[in-house]
């Protein structure tokens, strides 16, 4: 059986449309920081700050992104605005060999996570808004969380993220 280029074609394009078509409906979660500079303390060691925060997007974005799976629905979007980042624990300068710079995480630091959300559905219909403020102790993390952390730098976010999307998300 020949397969002349007109149909090849044809076949092509609608694969690639329902390839792209079903990368966005998966996608349904934004994650965007204003005004990441002003933010308390997003720096990592060993990063400038530039790339600290790109570092911390990439990890904060995959985060919501993986928990909004149980409670945003593909035909939904969800815009997370982060506004303000404390990371938990404290950098210090010129440490230990090498002269590097660590941070110190103890399990009574408190760490903060600011964002505004909005969520919409297929129509572009706001269908929930609001603010969340997370500030909590690590004292309430078990150790292994923080040690296990996989080269996440927001891993200690996860409950409070994932009891927030119960809160506001359960319902639907």
């Amino acid at each position: 059986m020949k397969l002349n280029h007109p149909k090849i074609l044809l076949l092509i394009t609608v694969v690639a449309m329902f390839i792209g078509f079903s990368q966005s409906a998966a996608a349904g979660v934004e994650v965007k920081f204003v005004e990441p500079d002003k933010f308390r303390d997003i720096d990592l060691s060993g990063f400038s700050k530039k790339r600290s925060i790109e570092h911390v997007q990439k990890d904060l974005t995959k985060l919501f992104q993986e928990l909004a799976k149980d409670y945003v629905g593909e035909k939904e979007n969800l815009s997370i605005e982060v506004t303000n980042i404390d990371l938990a624990g404290y950098i210090d300068y010129m440490r230990g060999d090498g002269n590097r710079d660590i941070r110190i995480v103890r399990n009574t630091d408190i760490y903060k996570l600011y964002f505004r959300f909005e969520s919409k559905n297929e129509a572009g219909a706001t269908t929930k808004q609001g603010e969340k403020k997370i500030r909590e102790f690590l004292t309430h993390r078990p150790s292994r969380l923080i040690k296990n952390s996989h080269g996440s730098t927001v891993n200690y976010f996860e409950d409070d993220i994932k009891k927030w999307f119960k809160e506001e998300f359960a319902a639907n």
